[in-house]
């Protein structure tokens, strides 16, 4: 397993100099948000996204893949019933995939709650088909540049659709495509009737990605979450890929909270000998 920073949690900072901090605190690879860097990747000029491989590859560090696939621009969705809003979001995911590609990177986090959630008193069936077209088409471009879009299940407070591994699941075997699979997020997590290590090993074979966050919404060590009982059974199901830091409140500073994390999941997964 290889440890990655999300770097929209160091806000405003200039993408060279976020990548030396991460690399100078012994992190393998940076998680992109695409938003971070320009509203619509489209509109991106090229030696922009350039100037970003630029400066992974200064720093020594890999791309972990992109999250936050469509916060921006707005106005996307893989359920809606317009037809051109869902052949637009699966021509988006696809410029998403390729600047991927670009960086290094292969896994595309989709969490994107905005993007995804069924309106009150819509047909959840009907949204759902929908959805798993969209996906389907994105996740056949996608694989083209190598990339894998990685279904996110999102805690109820924060999504309206797939809320549970479970469904995450279903949706993805249902998708039934080799672009497609699933992540697991640890905070996300805590919202399942089962434990954490259970969901692990309930997705065997499936999961491309994990978000490290603990019950606070920040880095792990700041709240009840056993992070030994997450490295142990994605140890025991055979993950290989990456755990990411993505937190949701920066407390006291980007800075601080990333080496923190650092130094308690390096800890953590020597332990569990995945780590040298």
């Amino acid at each position: 397993m290889r440890l990655a920073v999300c770097n929209e949690m160091f806000e405003g900072m200039e993408i060279e100099a976020v990548c030396d901090i991460v690399a100078g605190m012994g992190y393998d690879g940076i998680e992109i948000a695409p938003f971070s860097l320009h509203d619509d990747v489209r509109l991106m000029p090229e030696e922009e996204k350039r100037r970003v491989r630029r400066a992974l590859d200064n720093s020594g560090l890999a791309c972990a893949g992109l999250h936050w696939l469509l916060t921006k621009p707005e106005g996307l969705h893989i359920g809606s019933p317009d037809d051109s809003v869902r052949r637009e979001t699966a021509d988006y995911l696809a410029t998403l995939a390729e600047f991927c590609a670009l960086l290094g990177g292969r896994d595309m986090v989709f969490g994107s709650p905005k993007s995804r959630d069924v309106p009150p008193g819509a047909d959840r069936l009907a949204w759902w088909s929908r959805a798993v077209e969209t996906v389907r088409l994105a996740g056949d471009r996608a694989h083209e540049f190598g990339a894998v879009i990685a279904m996110e299940p999102l805690a109820r407070s924060i999504s309206s659709f797939l809320n549970s591994a479970a469904e995450v699941r279903r949706f993805v075997r249902e998708v039934g495509h080799p672009g497609v699979a699933m992540m697991v997020d640890c905070y996300s997590m805590g919202d399942e009737a089962i434990a954490r290590s259970q969901v692990i090993r309930e997705s065997a074979g499936l999961i491309a990605h994990v978000h490290a966050n603990d019950t606070t919404k920040r880095e792990p060590g700041t709240g009840d979450l056993d992070f030994g009982e997450v490295i142990e059974a994605l140890r025991e199901v055979g993950y290989d890929g990456w755990v990411s830091l993505e937190v949701f409140e920066i407390d006291p500073d980007p800075t601080t909270m990333a080496h923190r994390a650092y130094g308690l999941m390096a800890e953590t997964m020597q332990r569990y000998g995945v780590r040298p």
